[in-house]
């Protein structure tokens, strides 16, 4: 555990939310499983090499966000570098829908109504 806002994760970064962020590295052909919980989010980023999570393939650099599962499973198809963000997700009640977009948004060239 690299950072965490959870006791007892020892000398893990710490953090002030109910997250950690974790870290592994994975041989090719080795798989790895940490559990989590349907009510958390999960961002997984091979920083190094080629996964699979289920039925997803990522490479390098991809990102693969995860939810609603009590356990993640990896597989490296090649020797890989993880980081794993496991955050809680707030009630529906707390969660608001995104911004709208600013016309001053550098992605975008026409302006937003």
């Amino acid at each position: 555990t690299l950072a965490s806002g959870h006791e007892g994760d020892g000398d893990a970064l710490p953090i002030n939310a109910d997250a950690r962020v974790l870290g592994a590295t994975i041989k090719a052909g080795d798989t790895v499983t940490y559990a989590t919980a349907p009510q958390r989010h999960a961002y997984l980023v091979p920083a190094t090499g080629r996964i699979r999570v289920g039925e997803v393939e990522a490479r390098a650099r991809d990102g693969v966000a995860i939810t609603d599962l009590d356990t993640i499973t990896v597989t490296a198809i090649e020797d890989s570098e993880l980081v794993l963000v496991d955050a809680a997700c707030p009630p529906a009640a707390e969660q608001k829908p995104p911004p709208p977009l600013s016309s001053h948004s550098p992605n975008r060239k026409d302006p937003v109504s």
